[in-house]
């Protein structure tokens, strides 16, 4: 009964999973906090995963990046947990980490956008088609002025035309 299925980076993965009644699992490695249980544990058996703000959520879809993962609810609720220290990419107004699921964002999340490497920034797309980014500053990713300032805050990244339908987010 999986719907989807996830993973974090390369080296140091953590897997994730969806299931048709909205259940999130975990597991792998999780030396950032980002199986989202709390602790830094690793764990080697899919476990499901109902702390912090994800108590009582039906979960539509997950996405693991290189030390954090997010999750939308079923009321387009962002969720998100592991490590947020450097660059504030978990989007909950924070530089803190958070081994147990917060809520980064209140309704209007349709997609999620991570990256796979060393400056980590998430971008979203909310249900009225626009963008916004929190994390890394470099060279102006996030949409915050001055350039190379890291915010834990999402930021609408502001561009010509009504919307976007889809972003892509490649390496950096």
């Amino acid at each position: 009964n999986i719907t989807q299925i996830a993973s974090g980076r390369e080296a140091y993965t953590s897997y994730y999973a969806i299931t048709s009644a909205g259940a999130l699992y975990s597991w792998g490695y999780n030396g950032d906090g980002q199986l989202g249980d709390g602790g830094t544990t690793n764990a080697t058996i899919a476990t499901l995963r109902t702390g912090g703000t994800l108590a009582g959520k039906t979960i539509t879809k997950v996405f693991g990046g290189p030390n954090y993962a997010m999750a939308i609810d079923s009321a387009g609720n962002l969720h998100a947990w592991g490590t947020n220290t450097t660059y504030g990419q978990l989007g909950n107004g924070t530089l803190s980490n958070q081994f147990t699921p917060v809520q980064s964002v209140t309704g209007g999340v349709s997609d999620v956008y991570i990256g796979q490497y060393d400056y980590n920034i998430t971008y979203i797309k909310k249900t009225d088609n626009s963008l916004w980014a929190c994390g890394a500053g470099n060279y102006w990713a996030n949409g915050v002025t001055p350039v190379d300032t890291n915010t834990g805050t999402f930021t609408q990244i502001s561009f010509g035309g009504t919307g976007i339908t889809k972003a892509i987010h490649g390496g950096n």
